[in-house]
């Protein structure tokens, strides 16, 4: 599943000027904050898609001194290009197209998408009736590259609170 899950680990509140529940409140507008950012990380890669994944968050809270919130989606094409997929065969009986000006909208471990796919209205070359050998996807690995990007947030917030 394509999953982001941010937390943050509430530190030892004895070395903290601020009351326990001014550090917690801050620490939720933080990961608020963060998860909005990463909803709009994904929402950026797939802007050119004509399919628009669809996400579900979880509610921003404390459990047992973290303070965590989360975004994820069970799309299963996001999950597909972002996990990658082996070399597998598709197209079983079908009689199938290739365009050959088609470019992929987006790249692996960039937050961004393009124009691409193939020309409206263009049909490809017809080839010949499946199954066809796929190389496989190569995986996105955009949970990760969202979840590296949005860590220095979290990290400098704990710095914030020290004296």
């Amino acid at each position: 599943m394509a999953f982001l899950r941010i937390k943050f680990t509430v530190p030892d509140l004895s070395k903290i000027v601020l009351t326990p529940e001014q550090v917690i409140a801050r620490a939720i507008t933080v990961v608020d904050k963060v998860v909005d950012d990463a909803e709009q990380d994904w929402n950026n890669l797939v802007s050119t898609w004509d399919h628009k994944p669809k996400y579900h968050r979880t509610p921003t809270g404390l459990k047992g001194g973290i303070v965590s919130g989360s975004i994820s989606s069970t799309d299963k094409n996001l999950i597909r290009l972002n996990n990658g997929t082996p070399p597998h065969l598709f197209g079983h009986g079908k009689l199938m197209s290739f365009h050959p000006t088609y470019r992929r909208k987006t790249t692996p471990g960039m937050i961004a998408s393009f124009p691409g796919g193939k020309p409206k209205g263009k049909k490809g070359r017809i080839v010949r009736r499946g199954p066809f050998k796929s190389k496989g996807i190569k995986p996105g690995n955009w949970d990760r590259a969202i979840a590296a990007k949005h860590r220095k947030d979290l990290l400098d917030f704990g710095k914030q609170l020290r004296p």
